[in-house]
């Protein structure tokens, strides 16, 4: 494959912020490579609910009739359930707007249909490819080598987008942030048959050292997937069969539909070793979206909102100035108003859930009222009634 010589922008990950930036730098009549070092289609950890704020920017970004054609599940109510069964749901209207439901759609689905799009829009498009020794020249562009399986190919960029999760492969050679940091929790994902969740619903429950989540993806199997401490991993072992019957099954709720299941994946597991934000813009001319430039909780469900959405800020900062220091500061300044506030929601929410009881007594609170339900699931959120869209 001949790759071009000189991009305006090298977009490295083409999960849903990757993809995302890469389609709609390329309409805004930017050059754009986008690399990922995985084969495509391929499976992804993640919870797999495409919460209502998505839905406008899969219309935006073209994918939406495609996506459509895969029958996802319509998920209209999230349900969380503590150790002993006491429940509380969410109307999954409160997070959108104008009445849209959450969807179920498996990363592998979501993530081709938007990669495929970059393709379709001008973007020049690498899998099976690596991105190595990145480094700024005295004139602000970006110099790099994509290494593929027989070749090496040197690229000159304008600008260079880390859209490579947590590992934030990218944007830590910029911000003195290169220190490996002990994982604290690991996530397990696998598509399960069999599981007896309400229809509609996405579930979630908690037990003693983390909580999972289940909910229909499309092709009539459910996402199951827990986030557990890494003590617990150790002493019990490296076993997601194990590890759920042992733990996940402790809550009544889970034990009841998760029994009898079958896996139609193989299991994933990745470590958890940070929450939280760090330095969207570490660098001039590098820049972070998606879960490089934030990780949030997955019980909120808005990792691939929060994709989303940093993919059309960065859009916005890059197409309204051509000084790297400006696109920079402006995009931190807007990657804080947008995500400052339910990160700092979600920080503490998940210090009071740290403690089995106190997450029992959450769920039995907020069980009583509709309001406070309300409240939280919008504390989630900027402003689902605003989106970035609207603020154009």
């Amino acid at each position: 494959m001949t790759v071009k010589e000189k991009f305006d922008a090298v977009v490295v990950g083409a999960g849903p912020a990757g993809s995302a930036t890469a389609v709609r730098l390329a309409l805004a009549g930017r050059s754009v490579l986008l690399v990922d070092k995985a084969a495509f289609p391929r499976h992804k950890l993640c919870g797999e609910f495409v919460s209502p704020e998505c839905l406008d920017h899969l219309v935006e970004l073209g994918v939406s009739m495609d996506l459509a054609e895969l029958n996802p599940s319509e998920i209209t109510k999230t349900v969380f359930y503590n150790t002993k069964g006491k429940s509380f749901a969410i109307d999954n209207t409160w997070l959108g707007k104008n009445g849209q439901h959450a969807i179920g759609l498996s990363r592998m689905a979501l993530d081709t249909a938007l990669m495929n799009r970059a393709s379709e829009v001008g973007v020049t498009v690498m899998t099976n490819a690596s991105v190595a020794n990145v480094r700024s020249k005295a004139e602000g562009l970006i110099d790099l080598i994509v290494n593929t399986e027989d070749a090496e190919f040197p690229v000159e960029a304008g600008l260079i987008i880390d859209a490579t999760g947590r590992g934030r492969y990218i944007a830590r050679q910029f911000d003195g942030n290169t220190s490996s940091i002990k994982a604290s929790q690991v996530a397990f994902k696998a598509h399960v048959a069999g599981a007896r969740i309400e229809t509609g619903a996405s579930e979630i429950y908690s037990f003693r050292g983390g909580y999972g989540g289940c909910n229909a993806v499309e092709g009539d199997v459910s996402n199951l997937c827990f986030l557990i401490d890494a003590s617990i991993v150790k002493r019990i072992g490296n076993d997601p069969q194990q590890i759920l019957e042992a733990v996940v099954c402790s809550n009544r709720r889970a034990a009841e539909v998760l029994s009898g299941i079958t896996t139609a994946t193989e299991w994933l597991s990745v470590p958890v070793a940070r929450y939280g934000s760090l330095d969207p813009a570490p660098a001039p001319g590098v820049l972070a979206v998606g879960d490089a430039a934030a990780f949030i909780d997955p019980f909120t469900g808005s990792g691939i909102a929060m994709a989303l959405q940093s993919s059309e800020l960065v859009r916005k900062a890059i197409t309204e100035s051509n000084d790297l220091v400006a696109i920079g500061n402006t995009y931190r300044r807007s990657h804080e108003a947008e995500f400052g506030r339910r990160l700092g929601i979600c920080r503490a929410l998940r210090f009071l859930s740290s403690s089995p009881r106190l997450a029992d007594t959450i769920i039995a609170v907020l069980s009583t009222s509709a309001p406070l339900r309300r409240s939280f699931a919008r504390g989630t959120r900027t402003n689902p009634s605003k989106t970035a869209l609207d603020r154009r």
